[in-house]
């Protein structure tokens, strides 16, 4: 008797053409959702600087080193309107349109045990990938950027000084809430859990590295921090590969807080400015640990046993 692996032999077996997904509708939909949630915040933002009594445009240009409290109160909402109303929001009524079981069947309730076994590989490849994404922004900061390119940065880095400069336990706990949870929920519900859903039943399983690059490519574009691209990039590849390779959506979430949350850490403890949560702004590590690290990576990806990955069904 073969023992054969049913998931790989069912995604072996043709699809015919009638029963394929509408993909370019499912794309479509995704996208407006996202446009819409953008435009709801863009009002929202109205809305909070008639309440607060704040200039959102000074906010938002990282202009105020500091700022009183209610300037801050005005930027935390703002931040967590982003997250919920341009990514948690559009992802979760997109899911729920297109196929309901994903999110309540589909987000990786199963067995402890499996789920600790995804858990600790995933964590353990993602921690593999830090060097290379350091030497990658070390790299990015080699690249020369026209001004607004610059000035992008500026404004990101005088948003994140503001949110810092407290320095209060209260205000590291909503700043992990806020610039680590939401983000990292919202980001992987859009990209990995839907966008890159699509790519990969539009184009096959075989294509799978195709859609996690073009979506790892459109996350890190659509950050609009190019000092910070590169490194963003790779941790969209590296997201994008655990997301396939698990087929459970809050282990990429767990991996991009744990990145998210250890830089603001770093910021906290240093009680040093904003850049330092930036991984543009890193040294390069030496190169013999970036060699060694993504070599274990390699390692480790190709040989997960129990892994297996179910990101291809029917959306």
């Amino acid at each position: 008797m073969t023992n054969v692996d049913d998931s790989t032999e069912e995604r072996n077996i043709p699809v015919e053409e009638n029963e394929k997904p509408h993909f370019v509708k499912n794309l479509v939909r995704l996208a407006f959702l996202g446009l819409l949630g953008i435009l709801f915040l863009s009002l929202s933002s109205v809305w909070i600087s008639k309440v607060f009594s704040v200039d959102i445009q000074a906010l938002m240009s990282g202009n105020i080193e500091t700022g009183n409290e209610r300037e801050r109160s005005a930027l935390r909402l703002l931040l967590v309107l982003n997250s919920v109303l341009a990514f948690i929001l559009p992802a979760f009524i997109y899911n729920m349109v297109s196929d309901r079981k994903y999110i309540f069947n589909k987000i990786g309730i199963e067995s402890t045990g499996e789920q600790g076994k995804k858990f600790i590989w995933a964590v353990g490849l993602f921690i593999l990938s830090l060097p290379l994404v350091m030497f990658t922004a070390w790299v990015n900061q080699k690249i020369p950027l026209p001004e607004w390119a610059s000035q992008t940065e500026e404004n990101v880095s005088g948003l994140l000084k503001m949110l810092l400069s407290e320095g209060t336990t209260t205000s590291l706990i909503l700043n992990i809430v806020m610039l680590a949870l939401l983000p990292a929920i919202g980001e992987e519900w859009f990209f990995r859990g839907s966008l890159q859903r699509i790519f990969t039943q539009m184009w096959g399983d075989t294509h799978h590295i195709k859609a996690i690059l073009l979506t790892a490519f459109l996350f890190s574009l659509l950050h609009f921090q190019f000092e910070g691209f590169l490194p963003r990039l790779l941790l969209g590849v590296v997201l994008g590969f655990i997301f396939y390779k698990t087929g459970n959506i809050w282990v990429a979430v767990f991996c991009h807080f744990l990145f998210n949350a250890s830089q603001i850490l770093v910021a906290y403890m240093t009680q040093n400015d904003a850049q330092q949560i930036d991984a543009e702004k890193m040294d390069s590590p030496p190169l013999l640990v970036v060699v060694v690290c993504s070599i274990l990576f390699f390692i480790l990806y190709k040989y997960s046993p129990g892994i297996k990955t179910d990101t291809d069904e029917q959306i």
